[in-house]
């Protein structure tokens, strides 16, 4: 069925995650092996082999994927490290933004937020990108 902007969020949000048809399929694009688990309030990884046993590479040149994957270098872990942003991560930041844009969920996204935030949220897919940028 169709879903409109007007619906709940926890609708809206089952919307967007159907609409998703770049997500990845487990046993086809990755396989995992979990091991042994572990508990959030372990400390360290005590597995003996890696979480992906296998990941297609070919996921990697989807667009989404490949801006991505250029953000993962842009930030410190250190919690309250300084860190300076260089004009070639705000150019990574916008072109994973752009890339994103081009997705259905991200498109109804968008429509849905403009819908219930109109005073917030741009109607123009470039001011709503620079909203998700600041």
């Amino acid at each position: 069925s169709k879903i409109g902007v007007n619906a709940s969020i926890e609708k809206a949000v089952q919307h967007i995650w159907d609409l998703d048809v770049n997500r990845l399929t487990p046993g086809v694009d990755y396989v995992i092996d979990v091991q042994q688990g572990k508990k959030p309030y372990w400390k360290g990884d005590n597995a003996a082999d890696p979480l992906f046993v296998r990941v297609n590479e070919r996921v990697f040149r989807r667009p989404t994927y490949r801006t991505f994957i250029a953000l993962l270098d842009n930030y410190k872990a250190e919690v309250g490290a300084a860190e300076v942003v260089t004009s070639q991560e705000r150019a990574e930041n916008k072109a994973f933004l752009k890339a994103i844009m081009q997705t259905g969920p991200m498109q109804f996204c968008h429509k849905y937020c403009r819908a219930n935030k109109p005073d917030i949220v741009p109607a123009d897919q470039t001011g709503f990108i620079n909203l998700l940028h600041k």
